[in-house]
C-alpha cells in the first residue's frame, strides 16, 4: 500500500497496526511517533511496489543522476510523495530521539535511511562518519516546551517543528531535510497537512476517551 492509498483508506486501522507492531517489540510510543511511522511504512511499501514495476519493465536507474527524473511520468509524482513520506518519518523519529536523549546522531539517521530504501530504486547513502549533535539545556527545554502537552505553547502533533518552530530543530535534522534530501518544502506542502489533520482527530479522540473514563 502506498501513502496515497493509506490516506484514502481507513487510516486508523493502519495506525493501530503500527501501534501493535511497536508493542510487540516492547515499545510504548507517542501518537505523533505512531502516525509518522505509519506514513514511513506506507511510503516504503509504495516505493517497493514502484521498484517492482520498474524491474518488470526492465528500467534501470543510474545512481549518479537524479533518480526521479529517470522515472516514467505516470509514476514520478507518486514516487516523490512516498519518498517524502519516508523522509518525514525518519526525521520525526530522529526528532523524538532528540527529545528523549538530548542528542542527534547522523549515523543513526543514515542507517535508518539506508534500511528504509533497501531493495528500492533509491540509492544507498554512502557515509562513513559518526557525527553527533549534543543539545544544550536551553535548546532542549525549548524543544520540550513545544512537545509538552501541559505547556500553553505546545503543539501535540509536533507538526509545528516543520513550520514555525523549524529554527528549534537540531541542525543535523535541518541539514538532512534542507540540503541532503531537499525535501523540506515538499513535506510542508504535501505531508504535513494530512499528518496534522490525522493528529488533531486522534488527539481529540483520546481526550474524549479520557473524559468518558473520568465520568464513569
Amino acid at each position: 500500500m502506498s501513502v496515497e492509498a493509506f490516506l484514502a483508506a481507513k487510516t486508523r486501522d493502519h495506525i493501530n497496526a503500527t501501534k501493535l507492531a511497536e508493542k510487540e517489540e516492547g515499545h510504548e510510543r507517542s501518537i505523533p511517533y505512531l502516525v509518522a511511522v505509519t506514513f514511513w511504512r506506507k511510503g516504503r511499501e509504495g516505493l517497493l511496489r514502484i521498484t517492482q514495476r520498474l524491474n518488470d519493465s526492465r528500467i534501470k536507474i543510474d545512481p549518479e543522476r537524479s533518480f526521479f527524473s529517470q522515472l516514467p511520468k505516470d509514476i514520478a509524482d507518486s514516487a516523490r510523495f512516498n519518498y517524502e513520506a519516508c523522509i518525514f518519518g525518519i526525521s520525526l523519529v530522529a526528532l523524538e530521539d532528540a527529545l528523549i536523549e538530548k542528542k542527534v546522531s547522523k549515523r543513526r539517521i543514515v542507517d535508518f535511511y539506508n534500511a528504509t530504501f533497501k531493495n528500492t530504486f533509491i540509492p544507498q547513502w554512502l557515509y562513513d562518519g559518526n557525527d553527533e549533535e549534543q543539545l544544550d539545556d536551553k535548546n532542549w527545554r525549548k524543544l520540550i516546551g513545544v512537545a509538552d502537552i501541559k505547556s500553553s505553547d505546545s503543539d501535540r502533533s509536533l507538526a509545528s517543528f516543520f513550520e514555525e518552530d523549524w529554527h528549534l530543530v537540531p541542525k543535523i535534522i535541518r541539514t538532512f531535510l534542507e540540503e541532503e534530501t531537499k525535501t523540506l518544502e515538499p513535506i510542508r506542502k504535501k505531508v504535513i497537512p494530512p499528518f496534522r489533520q490525522l493528529m488533531v482527530a486522534l488527539i481529540k479522540e483520546k481526550m474524549i476517551a479520557r473524559e468518558n473514563d473520568a465520568n464513569r
